[in-house]
């Protein structure tokens, strides 16, 4: 595991993640399947029913939304009124950021904009996709793609500091994130990869692993979490237009790069009521 993920940690820095590199046991350490966009006449669920992650390069790259939105001003106008709830992290670095280990408050739109684009605070903001801002990014093409009906009220914009972090965690939901400004690297791992990921016991969905220090070589890390060398990684690097599909239950992290804010908008859909829940939601228990 210290291979493969040092190998993904180079693989995450490059410019590309299209190349497939090779550890020292001879495990992969694979990115994510690109797929280009589907046609509107793609049978619904292929995507879903793939059961894996997908990145679609330039899904979105011709939306307004990656010009308009990319200028703070022009942004905070598009939101104007809107709410926002801003998350400030409690962990040491003030990086990492998951909504149940932050601090939280509510605020309009465009004091969050100005927290993260003018004023470089250390913030992750989620505002609602308002019917405004949905006129710049078409996620009605999200729900033609996987068949499901779009639930616009649970579409959120996700706004945040350059280098934020979200730990390694998984959803329940089918997730479809697309990139409008910045760019963000997630490191995913197969949903079968649970007995690697030390779940929380009183929130199995959260992994009490830190993926960054694993990366450093924290001895005390790898010392206190042995079995996390067991898991594959796999990439996949967003850029302004990529959307990423992220399945439920599937681990992932996700790193905004250091150079500047980012911008997404998820699109999440509900599981269909034949799907199951994977044992992984039902351990309690720990390794």
């Amino acid at each position: 595991m210290e291979r493969k993920l040092d190998d993904a940690r180079a693989s995450s820095n490059a410019t590309t993640t299209t190349t497939t590199t090779r550890g020292a046991s001879g495990a992969f350490v694979a990115p994510v399947k690109r797929v280009a966009s589907p046609s509107v006449d793609e049978e619904p669920f292929s995507v879903l029913d793939a059961a894996r992650p997908r990145l679609f390069k330039g899904f979105a790259a011709n939306a307004p939304a990656i010009e308009a939105w990319a200028n703070a001003e022009k942004f905070a106008r598009r939101g104007l009124g809107g709410a926002v709830t801003t998350l400030r992290s409690r962990e040491a670095s003030g990086r990492m950021f998951i909504k149940r280990d932050c601090e939280s408050s509510d605020e309009v739109f465009d004091t969050a904009v100005k927290r993260v684009f003018v004023n470089g605070e250390q913030v992750y903001c989620r505002a609602a996709l308002t019917e405004a801002l949905a006129k710049d990014i078409d996620v009605s093409a999200v729900a033609d793609l996987c068949g499901l009906r779009l639930k616009l009220e649970n579409c959120g914009v996700w706004f945040g500091s350059r280098s934020n972090v979200t730990p390694l965690h998984y959803d329940l939901c089918h997730g479809f994130l697309i990139m409008i400004k910045g760019t963000k690297t997630f490191t995913m791992f197969h949903k079968d990869d649970y007995r690697s990921m030390y779940q929380r016991k009183d929130r199995p969905e959260l992994s009490r692993v830190d993926l960054d220090a694993w990366l450093r070589g924290n001895e005390e890390e790898r010392d206190r979490f042995p079995n996390f060398e067991d898991a594959s990684p796999h990439l996949a690097t967003l850029r302004p237009g990529d959307m990423i599909y992220t399945p439920p239950f599937f681990w992932h992290h996700v790193r905004t790069h250091d150079d500047e804010p980012a911008i997404s908008v998820l699109i999440p859909f509900d599981m269909r009521p034949d799907e199951e829940v994977h044992e992984c939601h039902l351990w309690s228990g720990g390794f």
